[in-house]
């Protein structure tokens, strides 16, 4: 298989059991993702009062949309357990390798676009700063959707790697 078709596949594939699985609640995910979208434009204003706790905040809960938008990518429901879901294919020929990196495009491309328009909205608040009380480009508060995303895509990139390994330890 080619990482173009195991890309397509695992999307197609986090899409039907997102909706599935959830019976709606991934319309409160999407919401989320929508939600992180405007908390970031609002915090591209500088606040000087209180700022480190809304960007610890908005972390939080940028982190905790993007677990729960890619949770299925990790595991699966099997028998009422939740299962590894490298468990799935070890017994098909398929590249751990390129199903990993597969996955992870998969979550950038989920998470890709509330970070890309969070950055943009924040970015695009400093510019313009109507009342003169925003902040400059080199705030934190307004690279935080995008030092988020990248953490997160870390942060999966070593999940994947263990689950993996977890996979094949199980058959060995």
């Amino acid at each position: 298989m080619s990482l173009k078709v195991l890309v397509k596949d695992e999307y197609d594939d986090w899409k039907v059991r997102m909706q599935k699985e959830t019976c709606g609640t991934y319309i409160v995910i999407y919401l989320g993702f929508i939600f992180s979208v405007f908390i970031s434009l609002i915090y591209g204003f500088h606040y000087e009062k209180d700022a480190f706790i809304m960007i610890v905040t908005l972390t939080f809960f940028i982190g905790m949309i993007y677990q729960v938008g890619t949770s299925y990518l990790s595991y699966v429901r099997e028998n009422g357990k939740r299962v590894n879901v490298f468990e799935k294919y070890v017994y098909t020929p398929v590249d751990f390798n390129l199903l990993r990196k597969a996955k992870l495009i998969v979550v950038g491309r989920i998470i890709g676009l509330p970070v890309i328009f969070g950055q943009l909205a924040s970015v695009f608040i400093c510019i313009i700063d109507p009342d003169q009380e925003g902040g400059s480009l080199s705030d934190l508060n307004v690279w935080m959707p995008f030092i988020t995303g990248a953490v997160f895509v870390i942060i999966k990139f070593i999940e994947y790697k263990m689950l993996c390994i977890q996979a094949i330890r199980k058959v060995i």
